[in-house]
């Protein structure tokens, strides 16, 4: 069982650095930390493996389209400590050839794609099981060759009292490109009045994130 602590926030940060290589690739630093709950749980599923390679396999297999080398973890063990996981990787960008375009998903890890409030009546309050926040940071530098051509809209969602909240920001600064996202549940549990707010802010995510960074050949 995983112990709650109603008043502690459980996080989770992501943060990659890299460069978009003129093959179309991103070559970079991956970071994920993890406290808290969020920690506990991932070291329960680290856990579950034989091995730390046979986890890091497992990375790699789920994710076809990233190249996982050189990870690293520290405090494992130390369950007072933050959870920190390092790799290098390589991210194959959708290249469409003949247009010379280049579409980026701004969320290269954990890409909301289900919505987990699905069924039509909620009689019953949701229990997240404690309070949590998801923090992306990425910064890529472009080549001078591409110019942004399109890219999402900067979002703000919130629920009433900010119990649940929803950020994203993309800029960019000569060549440099930074995506910053977060999502918060600032309560463990949610009323059955919250349950269709609730729905509708994971919809509105899911719509959000399908649309990519679009980069395009200079001419």
């Amino acid at each position: 069982m995983v112990p709650l602590a109603s008043e502690e926030i459980s996080e989770q940060y992501y943060t990659l650095t890299g460069v978009l290589n003129d093959k179309g690739q991103i070559k970079g630093t991956l970071i994920i930390s993890s406290q808290g709950n969020k920690a506990l749980l991932k070291r329960q599923h680290i856990a579950k493996f034989n091995s730390l390679e046979e986890y890091w396999e497992k990375l790699d297999e789920e994710m076809p389209n990233i190249s996982f080398t050189n990870a690293k973890i520290e405090h494992l063990n130390e369950l007072d400590q933050v959870l920190n996981e390092t790799y290098d990787i390589t991210l194959d960008v959708n290249k469409q050839q003949e247009n010379n375009i280049l579409s980026l998903a701004p969320n290269v890890i954990d890409r909301i794609s289900y919505n987990p409030f699905k069924i039509q009546d909620r009689t019953y309050p949701v229990d997240m099981g404690f309070k949590s926040k998801l923090q992306y940071n990425i910064q890529l530098e472009i080549p001078e060759q591409y110019e942004v051509t399109d890219k999402p809209q900067n979002v703000s969602l919130a629920l009433p009292e900010s119990a649940a909240r929803y950020k994203y920001i993309t800029q960019l600064t000569g060549t440099k490109l930074e995506v910053m996202g977060s999502l918060s549940f600032n309560k463990p549990i949610f009323t059955v009045d919250e349950y269709f707010s609730l729905k509708e802010l994971y919809s509105r995510i899911i719509q959000q994130q399908k649309l990519d960074i679009r980069l395009t050949t200079k001419k």
